[in-house]
């Protein structure tokens, strides 16, 4: 969906004005878009304990959120967005925070699906994670492929 609206910025860019869509109406969208995310992640997850609630990685605490799992993940998500707009450029300095936070969450990923070393540190065990690290690990891959070639 944020592919969508990127692709309406640059057809108003291409057919009408030279600027796009104003940077308003590019986040009320975003706003929407993740409103509907956290949404539909607080009501249709059948386990709220998936969705709802933090865990404190030192010391083994959780945080439940309840409803409040809605505008965090509206900060979340637009806030990521727009972060990556601020450091992209023909630099590859977003590909370089991608490969950094991708590699991180490849071992995250790995961890948290491997039974023994989540309980080793304490961590939430989530079953199937482990493909998720490959899938990362691939994106670490293709970034620093283009960082390679676009020195």
């Amino acid at each position: 969906s944020f592919t969508l609206l990127g692709a309406w910025d640059d057809w108003v860019k291409q057919r009408t004005d030279r600027n796009g869509i104003t940077a308003r109406q590019k986040m009320l969208v975003q706003c929407l878009l993740a409103s509907t995310a956290g949404v539909l992640l607080y009501f249709l997850e059948p386990d709220p304990e998936v969705s709802q609630v933090l865990f404190w990685p030192v010391g083994g605490g959780t945080l439940t959120l309840g409803w409040l799992v809605i505008p965090l993940a509206v900060v979340v998500i637009v806030a990521t967005c727009n972060s990556v707009n601020l450091t992209d450029g023909l630099d590859g300095l977003a590909a370089g925070c991608t490969v950094s936070c991708g590699a991180a969450f490849v071992a995250l990923c790995y961890l948290s699906g491997h039974r023994v070393l989540a309980d080793y540190l304490s961590i939430p065990y989530l079953s199937g994670s482990g493909e998720l690290a490959v899938i990362l690990g691939g994106l670490v891959g293709a970034m620093l492929g283009f960082l390679w070639f676009n020195a």
